[in-house]
């Protein structure tokens, strides 16, 4: 980065052919003859030539700014996926398209197959230093942990640290896999650290299924209450409809079985019902919610 009055910038590889042709010009014009004259222009030349060396040796050192990515991290998401982060230096963005694209590689080890993509993140994390720890959360991660590194890093020379885009594929469970970030395609998502950040990549793994599936009612993870008002005030039940679904790190489609289904009639007040969810590794987990039935107001007397 090359710091002024005027404020910081780091040159891509266009800036830096024209600094160099600027230091190369003023070089040119120092004549050895002068080195005979001790004079203040002399002096002045000296000066120069040392301002302009050392410009020469920060630039060639110089991360480019044709590459910004600076670190990659994974972890494990609640619904199966394969979360790779990537650090980039070009400050918070606004949308998912600003960042570009990146090649992925799946490769399917146990059933000999690989697949090939280029696509867009599928989400921004602006502002949020892993570093930090207080910032060690919120990343999405099965247990609210913080991803793990992967590969090399140049973290530490980054000039705006804090801003990820991020990638979800569905991790595969019980067979041999591995995931590769091999390059990104824009100035945003380039490589710009001195030692190689892709190809980024996890495996070959095998990632075993061994966590029951979540059960969830209207989306909500349980314990969670239902409440539903009947028909009118004379009534003493009503029927209440409810979403029953389930979210396993392995199987996309737990199944759910329910005490009391939905479209059920229950009565006025409280009722429990178990929810049971099971995986197609036969992982289970069962909890429990709560239908609240009440009355209706009288009505007025008129």
């Amino acid at each position: 980065m090359i710091c002024s009055i005027m404020g910081c910038f780091c040159p891509d590889s266009n800036v830096r052919v024209v600094l160099f042709g600027m230091v190369f010009h003023q070089l040119k014009r120092f004549k050895p003859s002068m080195l005979l004259k001790k004079t203040k222009n002399t002096l002045h030349q000296f000066a120069r030539i040392h301002f302009l060396v050392t410009v020469a040796k920060t630039i060639i050192t110089l991360p480019s700014a044709d590459g910004h990515g600076v670190e990659v991290r994974q972890c494990r998401t609640p619904s199966g996926n394969i979360r790779f982060f990537v650090e980039h230096w070009h400050g918070a963005l606004a949308s998912t398209t600003a960042a570009g694209t990146m090649d992925i590689r799946f490769d399917n080890i146990s059933a000999g197959t690989s697949d090939l993509t280029t696509k867009y993140p599928d989400g921004l994390i602006n502002n949020k230093d892993i570093y930090s720890t207080a910032q060690q959360s919120g990343w999405g991660c099965i247990g609210d942990s913080s991803p793990t590194m992967v590969g090399s890093s140049c973290h530490s020379t980054s000039s705006s640290i804090g801003n990820w885009v991020y990638y979800d594929r569905s991790s595969t469970c019980n067979v041999q896999v591995k995931y590769t970030l091999l390059k990104g395609n824009t100035v945003v998502l380039e490589d710009g650290c001195s030692t190689p950040l892709y190809p980024a990549a996890i495996g070959p793994i095998t990632f075993l299924d061994t966590s029951p599936p979540v059960p969830k009612i209207d989306g909500y993870t349980l314990p969670y209450t239902v409440t539903v008002m009947t028909a009118n005030f004379f009534s003493t039940s009503t029927t209440v409809n409810f979403v029953a679904t389930a979210v396993d790190d392995c199987d996309q489609n737990p199944t759910v079985t329910l005490s009391h289904n939905s479209g059920s009639t229950f009565p006025l007040g409280s009722t429990v019902v178990t929810v049971s969810a099971k995986d197609n590794q036969n992982n289970l987990s069962v909890g429990s919610f709560t239908v609240t039935v009440v009355s209706a107001p009288m009505p007025s007397q008129t």
